[in-house]
């Protein structure tokens, strides 16, 4: 069943069946974290929750039941200075971006897979912007 999931920044996830009427029913599942709530992503059956704390939170559920909070997983991509605050699906795979670095995550073992670092320059100068 689809559901909703709604990131804080005191770090709090409240998550709701998306049948359900907002107004007038309480959260189905909340989950309280130790770190604002940056970006909520759904890829692959699972849900990634990066933490302003450099964690990335992993949630699963089996087919046709309601989400685990109690068998998350957490992957350490970064930093509290340095963030994920990005994630995007390319490829099958999870790219997070924290500062000037992408790092790419298989969604199936959670191993991350390869990383690149971003550089930026000015358009006319090719002066480096970025370090």
């Amino acid at each position: 069943q689809s559901s909703v999931w709604l990131g804080t920044e005191d770090g709090c996830i409240h998550v709701y069946q998306s049948s359900d009427n907002i107004r007038n029913r309480k959260n189905s599942m909340k989950i309280q974290h130790s770190a604002s709530i940056l970006c909520i992503l759904y890829l692959d059956n699972k849900v990634f929750v990066s933490l302003a704390n450099g964690e990335v939170i992993v949630y699963q559920r089996e087919a046709g039941s309601f989400w685990d909070a109690q068998s998350s997983q957490t992957l350490v991509l970064g930093t509290a200075s340095s963030p994920v605050t990005k994630m995007v699906p390319v490829g099958g795979k999870l790219w997070c971006g924290s500062q000037n670095r992408v790092l790419v995550i298989n969604t199936s073992t959670l191993v991350q897979e390869g990383s690149a670092q971003v550089r930026l320059y000015h358009a006319q100068t090719w002066e480096s912007l970025t370090e």
